[in-house]
């Protein structure tokens, strides 16, 4: 009979480049993927819980000590811009991208209408954003769901939406860490996003926030680095790790 749960805490691989120097890795990651509580927006960081402590006053909290705020903070990684890229979209045209560093950041776009059968009767367009690494479980770790949402608490200005959905990670598979955007296509938007700017939170739905390993690629040294399409074997392991 086992008296303690030795359960190891589960872990994502996040794999980069292999011409990353080693004493670099570490800063290279850092700068696009890292846990909510390490890189916490300023407001935050300077908010203090406020309590009248006098008798017959009611306690006057604020957000932190709020569960939803802590949730959401304790248990995200964020994802940041590696570089600077500037994003224009005019009523009507197609989008124009234009980064500072075509390794760090690269754009497609999918047709929603086609996708999405027509969903916003095209009034909403894609962007989407990749980057370079890819992620998956860990060994040992089995499936692991992380859901996007807008970076909204670090960059509530940020004009485009993160389209939400769930990645689920399998241990055997490497998707691309991507952020898919959607715009209005009747507005005229123009702005330039900044190295370190937070594009996405990641929520992971475990109880505890996956340790991050890195590890340099051996394999995706060409051409072919960026995955556009998932592939019907990425499917079948998602079935099986279910």
């Amino acid at each position: 009979m086992k008296l303690f749960n030795n359960k190891k805490n589960k872990s994502i691989d996040c794999l980069i480049h292999s011409s990353i120097l080693d004493d670099q890795k570490d800063l290279f990651v850092k700068n696009i993927i890292e846990p909510a509580l390490k890189s916490q927006p300023q407001w935050w960081r300077k908010l203090k819980v406020h309590m009248i402590k006098e008798l017959g006053e009611e306690q006057k909290l604020n957000v932190k000590t709020c569960p939803a705020f802590i949730e959401l903070f304790k248990n995200s990684y964020i994802i940041k811009s590696p570089c600077d890229w500037m994003f224009e979209a005019k009523p009507g045209e197609y989008w124009k991208f234009l980064t500072s560093n075509n390794n760090l950041a690269q754009a497609e776009d999918h047709n929603l209408d086609l996708q999405m059968n027509s969903f916003s009767k095209g009034n909403v367009f894609n962007f989407k954003l990749k980057l370079p690494m890819t992620i998956k479980s860990s060994p040992n770790s089995g499936a692991t769901k992380l859901v996007y949402t807008q970076p909204y608490y670090h960059n509530y200005k940020f004009p485009l939406t993160v389209m939400p959905g769930v990645l689920p990670l399998v241990e055997n598979i490497n998707v691309n860490l991507s952020v898919n955007y959607s715009y209005d296509n009747k507005k005229h938007i123009k702005f330039k996003c900044n190295k370190g700017d937070v594009l996405a939170y990641l929520y992971c739905t475990e109880k505890k926030l996956p340790n991050i390993n890195i590890i340099k690629s051996k394999n995706n040294n060409g051409m072919g680095w960026f995955i556009n399409k998932f592939h019907s074997s990425y499917i079948d392991n998602l079935n099986e790790k279910q």
